[in-house]
């Protein structure tokens, strides 16, 4: 269960197939199918959804297609190939994909279907490459599809603590969680990374003056609304603490002393 929620991190699981015959049979069953297929052939797989941005870049392409298989070296080559897609899985190309299929698995109790084809997994592996990704970046499993056939129950992920913190950053910073659905998910102990700072201190209009501030002042948001949802009161979010206060003075009598206002010091 994630802290302070009494539910299972994820509401929904990840399968994979090569099969088009997957598709209907997923589809029929309320599956959610996203088609990792070249632009060009989006049209042929109507009421899927298109992530085309997940097959490998162009680069990659052309140097794997380039590659004769019975040339000594082509071991390493595609051991090459494999982690630079793997790379770029972890770049912001492949970012806001790989959010919204999480954001799905978090949000909604409908499983995905990711399909590639057959020819396209054989040479390029993006079925492959998604799923080492998702395992080791996140420790989700992503079955084949045809666990479907043999499953007494659906399965449930409950990711590890590292896991969970991972994604929850990334579902804070793409706005699919709230920031009091961020500090319920967010896992005991953890410190919020300084773009989730940053989003957590966005109402306040004050500079603060160093990081570990910001960071105290972040922290205390995500108690204040973890005692929130524990208590069941509304509490002020979030109440400075007296360093903050005391900092914040000192910065304006700084200002005011400098200043060359009626409010400042008198000139000569």
């Amino acid at each position: 269960m994630i802290p302070h929620v009494d539910r299972p991190f994820f509401q929904s699981a990840l399968y994979c197939s090569d099969d088009a015959g997957a598709i209907p049979d997923a589809l029929m069953r309320g599956f959610t199918v996203v088609v990792i297929v070249d632009v060009e052939e989006v049209r042929q797989y109507p009421a899927c959804y298109p992530m085309s941005s997940l097959l490998p870049p162009p680069a990659l392409v052309t140097m794997i297609v380039n590659t004769d298989k019975a040339a000594p070296d082509y071991l390493q080559v595609e051991q090459y190939y494999l982690q630079s897609y793997y790379n770029y899985m972890a770049s912001p190309n492949s970012e806001d994909n790989i959010v919204n299929l999480l954001a799905s698995m978090y949000k909604t109790n409908r499983s995905i279907l990711l399909y590639a084809e057959h020819e396209v997994e054989i040479q390029f592996k993006p079925l492959h490459v998604l799923a080492n990704f998702f395992a080791t970046q996140f420790g989700i499993n992503i079955l084949p599809y045809e666990c479907l056939f043999y499953q007494q129950h659906p399965p449930i992920f409950n990711p590890l603590p590292e896991y969970i913190y991972k994604i929850a950053e990334l579902l804070f910073a793409n706005n699919f969680v709230t920031k009091e659905e961020y500090a319920c998910i967010l896992p005991p102990g953890s410190v919020p990374s300084p773009r989730a700072i940053s989003i957590l201190l966005s109402d306040y209009n004050y500079v603060f003056p160093t990081m570990e501030i910001a960071l105290t002042a972040a922290c205390n948001i995500i108690d204040t609304y973890r005692k929130q949802k524990e208590t069941g009161k509304v509490m002020p979010v979030v109440e400075m603490t007296k360093v903050l206060d005391d900092v914040r003075n000192q910065q304006v009598q700084q200002l005011i002393s400098n200043s060359n206002t009626r409010f400042g010091p008198v000139r000569q």
